[in-house]
């Protein structure tokens, strides 16, 4: 919702933009194309109303979403579970060619093999007990 913006407003750090029939939008001090009977009005920007917090204690705090709730060891496991499918994928590309081929299997094809499938499952395991522990 505009409102017109007086002489006082804009000294004060109004941002009025120009209202008019001919030059909807244009700035202060740009000449409309419109006749000189058309009127400009200054209008502000749309305020957009603040949208506030309820203060603590309005409303019933028994009705919270319950979390689920994940044990340890089922977190564990799921980090083993994701490590185990990315040792898989990574050891099928790196083990393509030597199986398929007979080349020699590359050095840096071994580290792969040993390290994204732990760095890939600890990212899981810290990305999950984000989400989970969250509050």
């Amino acid at each position: 919702m505009a409102y017109i913006v007086g002489k006082d407003e804009y000294r004060n750090g109004a941002a009025p933009i120009c209202i008019s029939r001919a030059g909807a939008g244009m700035m202060p001090g740009a000449v409309p194309s419109a006749p000189a009977s058309d009127a400009a009005f200054f209008a502000t920007r749309t305020i957009m109303p603040a949208q506030h917090d309820e203060a603590p204690g309005a409303h019933d705090t028994t009705d919270k979403r319950q979390r689920k709730t994940l044990s340890m060891s089922v977190r564990n496991l799921l980090m083993v579970a994701i490590g185990v499918v990315m040792f898989t994928i990574v050891s099928g590309v790196v083990l393509y060619n030597p199986i398929m081929y007979g080349d020699e299997i590359p050095n840096f094809g071994i580290i792969l093999m040993l390290t994204v499938p732990v760095i890939a499952g600890v990212a899981f395991r810290v990305g999950l007990d984000a989400w989970l522990d969250r509050e």
